[in-house]
């Protein structure tokens, strides 16, 4: 099992690198080499950016080389499947999701862009369908019935709406 000694800078990684790439790829490239210090999140190991301080590469390089890290780390690569499942689909992955992603290499929002796009493809239509029905069913008492079911599926398509955002 991993044992996470800094739990803070663990979390602050974690952080960093998923607003990395939530930034444009064109900004990733531009912060100069040694300015980490400034960029990364508060609480972040001084290790940590005391390494990458010294070395001269670019901000993309550090979050190639920090995601390798994450993806040979069997526990936190599922950990960040889950992840991407709840927000999706509202679900945990089934030990299917697991198989097929665990030994690829996207990160967190390639994979959530990859359930979005299968969700509304059709091939995910009853994923859809469960996935609409879980959220209805959180925001409203009772069930939903299949005409609110397919009533929110017109409504979410034009956007391709995940669960986090239904």
């Amino acid at each position: 099992m991993l044992k996470i000694k800094n739990t803070l800078s663990f979390a602050a990684l974690i952080c960093g690198l998923l607003i990395c790439f939530n930034a444009p790829a064109a900004a990733q490239g531009f912060i100069p080499p040694g300015s980490y210090k400034s960029s990364c999140v508060l609480g972040a190991d001084p290790k940590f950016l005391a390494f990458y301080n010294t070395q001269n590469i670019g901000y993309t390089d550090v979050v190639i080389a920090e995601t390798a890290k994450l993806n040979s780390k069997p526990f936190v690569r599922r950990v960040m499947i889950n992840a991407a499942y709840k927000k999706t689909m509202g679900r945990p992955p089934t030990v299917g999701d697991y198989a097929y992603w665990e030994p690829r290499t996207e990160y967190f929002t390639q994979i959530v862009d990859a359930a979005r796009a299968y969700l509304y493809s059709p091939n995910g239509a009853n994923d859809l369908a469960e996935t609409v029905k879980r959220a209805l069913s959180s925001n409203m008492s009772g069930e939903p019935t299949s005409a609110q079911i397919k009533s929110a599926i017109v409504k979410y398509t034009p956007n391709k709406t995940i669960f986090d955002e239904m």
